[in-house]
């Protein structure tokens, strides 16, 4: 029989035991990139949100600004035919 190196060291008994500790190690590892996989795109979601109503708080400052410039008109021309 030819014998494989390290297997000297390591008994039957001891190698399954190290391959659940690896599958058990595996399993943690999946299950955490899933949550962290989860949080990303709750985060992506929260940035189109974000974007979306940055978006319409521009269109509505623009709205304001509009009305703004077109009360001021009348009065800037009320003031100049009066000079």
């Amino acid at each position: 029989m030819t014998s494989v190196p390290g297997s000297a060291n390591t008994s039957p008994r001891t190698r399954p035991r190290a391959i659940e500790e690896a599958l058990q190690r595996m399993h943690e590892v999946l299950t955490g990139l899933k949550e962290v996989l989860e949080e990303l795109e709750e985060a992506a979601e929260l940035l189109d949100m974000a974007a979306e109503q940055k978006e319409e708080m521009s269109r509505e400052l623009d709205r304001l600004n509009r009305m703004l410039n077109q009360l001021q008109r009348p009065r800037e021309g009320h003031r100049g035919g009066g000079r």
